[in-house]
Formats: structure tokens, sequence, C-alpha cells
């Protein structure tokens, strides 16, 4: 039996999302480290502000960043 490929969100908000989430940049990092993930992807819709601190909080999670 082959194991599956691993799954990567590919469409992530953080709050600074205008009006549409509430996590925080290094929430969402945290949470997809402890859910063995290896990439988050960040969407923030309307702009990218939160570019820099979710960059900052995946590696520190031992994650590669995807910006969209």
């Amino acid at each position: 039996m082959q194991t599956p490929p691993p799954f990567v969100h590919l469409e992530v908000h953080s709050h600074f999302s205008l009006l549409a989430a509430t996590a925080s940049p290094a929430e969402l990092a945290a949470r997809a480290a402890a859910e063995g993930m290896s990439h988050l992807a960040l969407t923030d819709t309307g702009a990218l502000y939160g570019a820099v601190a979710f960059s900052k909080a995946c590696q520190a999670a031992g994650l590669m960043p995807i910006l969209g």
C-alpha cells in the first residue's frame, strides 16, 4: 500500500485578511507544523500585510512559506 502524498493548505487567510479570518501567522504556522505539514501558503484577501510575519513564523516552525 502506497503512502498518500503529504497534504498542504494552499489557501489560508490570517487576521491580516480584512474581515476574513482571526488567526495570526504564528498560530497558523504552529498548527501546520503540529499537523506534520512541510509547507503552508498565505493568501490573504486584499493585501499581503502579514507576509513578513508569516514568512518568519513559518521558518521558525520549520515550514516552507508560500505567498500568493
